[in-house]
């Protein structure tokens, strides 16, 4: 049975773009979450960590016209050395709602903004997508290591994408899921 490893970690988050940068940051008491201004019918201030308008219009002007779902998609990929993963490998989507931000628009399927991703990076290999609200990223996770350990595929890369919209904070905050102060998730006294 072959034995799976962790070889690269790749992130795109408000306040940092490397694991180095973010634990840095936490450190140093930085944090990315706001009041979130995205349309939603909750009647109090939402938290959240969002990227800022420059952010997006920085990755336009590199990869081009796609939703912000996509964006962070590629810019990712781009992170983790994507061009340099082999064809025959797998890649694993994992995202809770997808590209639900752009709901209004013509398709905003998963399925539909993945293929426009992978044809960005000119892949042909399998891949899979993992779209179980919450739990998508352990399942993704998981299934990767399965993959490899039954000999299914020796590289899996394994990439997880989601966006707050108004949609997704009326959702949580309808689960009364929602904190009504500043969240603080990693601070020493939580």
């Amino acid at each position: 049975m072959a034995q799976a490893y962790i070889h690269r970690v790749a992130l795109s988050l408000p306040i940092a773009s490397s694991v180095d940068e973010f634990w840095e940051a936490i450190e140093s008491g930085v944090d990315s979450i706001r009041p979130n201004v995205a349309r939603s019918k909750a009647d109090r201030t939402l938290w959240t960590s969002h990227f800022e308008p420059d952010f997006w219009e920085g990755l336009e002007s590199l990869y081009g016209s796609f939703s912000k779902f996509e964006l962070l998609l590629i810019d990712t990929l781009h992170q983790a050395d994507f061009a340099a993963f082999p064809q025959n490998g797998c890649v694993i989507f994992s995202t809770t709602k997808g590209n639900i931000a752009a709901i209004n628009e013509s398709d905003t399927s998963i399925q539909t903004s993945i293929q426009k991703v992978l044809a960005y990076f000119q892949f042909q290999g399998k891949y899979h997508i993992v779209s179980n609200a919450c739990i998508s990223g352990v399942l993704a996770i998981n299934m990767a290591q399965r993959f490899i350990k039954a000999d299914m595929h020796q590289d899996v890369l394994v990439i997880g994408a989601d966006l707050v919209s108004g949609f997704v904070l009326d959702g949580f905050n309808s689960f009364q899921a929602i904190a009504k102060e500043k969240c603080k998730p990693f601070d020493a006294s939580r």
